[in-house]
């Protein structure tokens, strides 16, 4: 069986170029070099693959330049140069997909971009067979290969146009084949029939078109890379009397008037979408990470003592039954922001918290537990499995029996690894001394997930996760009009250094109150590390571009409540509130959990059943979640959604039991 295909190395290149982006060429000529280098160590992965023709050698210089110039081209529209008129069909090929190292890639956000072949030739009365060669990945951060599921429509040439399709949309999915030894592996292969009577006898020929976004205007969120050579056809030969133009002709296809159906998920919508909101009190669903979830919103400030002082909600904070349903370790808390309701200021309200500890924007199985994303599984090529949803899925679920007015979303800090930047800059500390300080500003390890490149890329998921939560409103029957997207930031958990009361060296003062950082360090972590995820963020709204987004910046909020800020102490200090139900205890307090790296349970000394777990290590506690709470109640502003800044305010508690924050509208 001839396979119109690449040998493994150039595979890898392309795919790897592809994760990198068009705009790389940095990125180009580093993976030019690891496909060389994949190429000597595996001197015989070649060996499945068709030979191709023999050719002159080009110069390094030459390839780097070649790549490079690939890289540049991003977006820009590519027609291929076709083939010498013979007995086989002569194919053309158009695509609007990003063009790297040759192949189009189809991964836009919005599902727009496609792939169309053109089969100049005469039907031979046989069957018509298409047969496929695609690349398929699920995400553009990488990840191991998987099956190719596209929409495929087929139609006649008529005059050198596309007549209306006769043929689909038919959802198809072509399996991965790529051996087990392929370093990418995301060789996917499949062949389709097509009745020929399907086409007129007197057509010039068909034209092959490959979409994500299929005919109910959802997208299918995984990237395809196409070329002309990843189509081969038979049931159509002869060539043309007269050749076909070189660039071919963009006339868009008909969408056939009975496609097939996206197969059912769960939950399983209804058969026609209401035409609007339900009926019913203003509902606010809340999205995204533990710092939204309510990950360690149990502890009302830290202790160098009893750990029963300060935990103000107990050991089953996150076990308690909830409307929306528990998942374990996803750490959904009373204290969490969200639950606004019985609000004093305004109509009530109804809230869901379907956030969840350790969320990405992609939906993901750990160690921890189930981790829904941001997305619409179990129906995307990532998903760990066919039954667990995603929080865009919970959400289309909840918006058809509830009136969501409001979406208010917290993600982005884990798809930046902002964990493991905080356990390196710790690690850093611990085992470097004063003489020898070893800082994660310029550990490798760290910056690592800072870059420009891996910000690009969490910038795309962002838009992707933004696109899921429109999707599943739109799906449950709301208008942009009907309901809000808040998106928000994060707020700063860690002093800056100038700012720390504890002295940097001079014995484990820091290590003990749960603020293992050096100087320089703390003000890394503030002024770069932070700063780049909220702009990311924003640039992601700012991409997303609907007029129904907000956003909620709350990078200050926690100014003066810091982990270790001077002005503030630990509970049952002798410069702390003497409980944290003690009427100053919310203003002498630190609004973060201390860092429970070592003795926890999960800590280094791992203690199963220690009431410290290191997960909620730098998260906010009760007071950090409650500051948070009065912010989304102003903004919130009675159904009026608005964005702003949140800032602390005066001291004290409000009639609500939260410490007086303000919104700055803007």
């Amino acid at each position: 069986m001839g396979r119109s295909w690449t040998t493994p190395g150039a595979r890898h290149h392309a795919a790897r170029a592809h994760h990198h982006g068009a705009g790389s060429a940095h990125g180009g000529a580093h993976h030019h070099r690891h496909a060389r280098r994949h190429a000597r160590a595996h001197p015989h992965a070649h060996a499945h693959a068709v030979a191709l023709p023999a050719a002159r050698p080009i110069p390094f210089v030459a390839w780097l330049a070649l790549l490079v110039a690939l890289a540049l081209s991003g977006a820009m529209l590519a027609a291929s140069v076709l083939p010498a008129r013979g007995a086989e069909p002569v194919i053309g090929f158009r695509s609007d997909g990003d063009e790297i190292a040759g192949w189009h890639w189809l991964r836009d956000p919005l599902g727009r971009a496609t792939a169309t072949w053109y089969v100049h030739g005469a039907r031979t009365g046989e069957p018509i067979v298409l047969t496929f060669t695609l690349l398929a990945t699920d995400r553009a951060s990488g990840g191991p290969g998987i099956d190719a599921r596209v929409w495929v429509t087929v139609g006649p040439l008529a005059d050198g146009a596309t007549a209306p399709a006769t043929w689909g949309p038919e959802l198809v999915t072509f399996p991965n084949v790529a051996p087990p030894d392929d370093p990418v592996g995301y060789a996917t292969e499949g062949t389709l029939t097509i009745d020929a009577s399907a086409i007129p006898a007197d057509a010039p020929g068909i034209w092959v078109r490959i979409a994500r976004r299929g005919p109910d205007e959802r997208t299918i969120v995984r990237h395809i890379a196409a070329r002309q050579e990843a189509l081969t056809v038979s049931g159509i030969a002869d060539g043309l009397v007269t050749p076909p133009p070189t660039v071919a002709p963009t006339v868009a296809p008909t969408v056939a008037p009975t496609p097939t159906p996206l197969p059912t998920r769960t939950p399983t919508p209804t058969a026609t979408p209401p035409s609007g909101p339900p009926d019913g009190i203003p509902t606010i669903v809340a999205l995204g990470d533990s710092y939204i979830a309510g990950e360690g919103g149990r502890w009302a400030g830290n202790t160098g003592g009893s750990w029963t002082l300060i935990d103000a909600l107990g050991s089953t904070a996150y076990d308690q039954p909830q409307p929306e349903g528990a998942i374990a370790g996803c750490h959904r808390s009373a204290s969490a922001e969200v639950h606004i309701a019985d609000n004093p200021y305004g109509p009530a309200v109804e809230t869901v918290n379907l956030a969840c500890s350790g969320a990405t924007t992609e939906t993901r199985v750990t160690a921890g537990g189930d981790k829904p994303g941001i997305d619409r599984c179990p129906d995307e090529a990532y998903c760990p499995n066919a039954t667990l949803p995603g929080q865009a899925t919970l959400l289309e679920a909840v918006a058809r029996t509830h009136n969501v007015k409001l979406v208010v979303l917290s993600i982005g800090g884990n798809d930046f690894a902002f964990s493991s930047i905080v356990e390196t800059c710790a690690n850093d500390y611990v085992f470097s001394s004063a003489l020898a300080p070893d800082y994660c500003r310029d550990d490798a390890s760290a910056l690592a997930h800072l870059t420009d490149l891996n910000a690009y890329l969490v910038r795309q998921r962002l838009v992707l996760a933004y696109t899921a939560v429109e999707e599943s409103m739109e799906a449950a029957g709301y208008t942009a009009a009907d309901w809000t997207l808040l998106v928000q930031t994060y707020p700063s958990p860690l002093a800056t250094g100038s700012l720390l009361r504890y002295p940097e060296t001079g014995g484990v003062f820091r290590l003990d109150a749960g603020c293992p950082f050096w100087d320089e360090d703390a003000d890394w972590a503030n002024g770069v590390a932070l700063a780049r995820i909220e702009q990311t963020i924003r640039e992601a709204v700012t991409a997303f571009g609907r007029p129904n987004v907000r956003i909620m910046d709350v990078s200050g909020l926690f100014d003066g409540h810091r982990l270790c800020e001077t002005g503030v102490s630990l509970v049952g200090s002798s410069g702390g509130a003497a409980t944290w139900e003690a009427a100053d205890a919310v203003d002498r307090s630190e609004w973060v959990v201390a860092i429970h790296a070592i003795f926890s349970s999960g800590g280094l000394v791992d203690l199963p059943g220690s009431a410290y777990q290191k997960v909620e290590s730098f998260h906010p506690g009760t007071w950090g979640q409650l500051a948070l709470r009065s912010c989304l109640r102003q903004a919130w502003n009675n159904g009026a959604v608005r964005g702003g800044t949140c800032v602390p305010d005066q001291d004290g508690l409000n009639d609500r039991g939260e410490p007086y924050v303000r919104l700055i509208p803007g």
